[in-house]
């Protein structure tokens, strides 16, 4: 569960910087091939598709991880897991409300 949650927090804020690491290798590919637009395109896609798996999976996980701790350490699971997606499906609302 740490991995997960540190791998969440951590990832976001080294994206820039890791995008500036493999921006040499789809130039490089455009160079080598000289791709039409949309083959080009989907190789950016392929390679940040590849980028981002870690990350939104370890995303994807940290709400079944921390449901499996609720409901080992409190009594009522249903209610408690219950709030717990409850809160979550709250925070992606107002995540996409504030990102516009």
């Amino acid at each position: 569960m740490i991995f997960s949650i540190v791998f969440t927090t951590i990832i976001p804020l080294l994206f820039p910087w890791i995008l500036g690491l493999i921006e040499p290798i789809y130039l490089s590919f455009y160079r080598a091939f000289e791709p039409t637009p949309l083959v080009f395109g989907l190789f950016q896609f392929v390679l940040l598709s590849l980028l981002l798996l870690i990350p939104t999976t370890c995303m994807g996980a940290t709400l079944p991880l921390l449901t499996r701790f609720v409901s080992e350490r409190l009594g009522s699971v249903g209610r408690r897991v219950g709030m717990l997606y409850g809160t979550n499906t709250l925070g992606a609302v107002a995540g996409v409300g504030l990102a516009g």
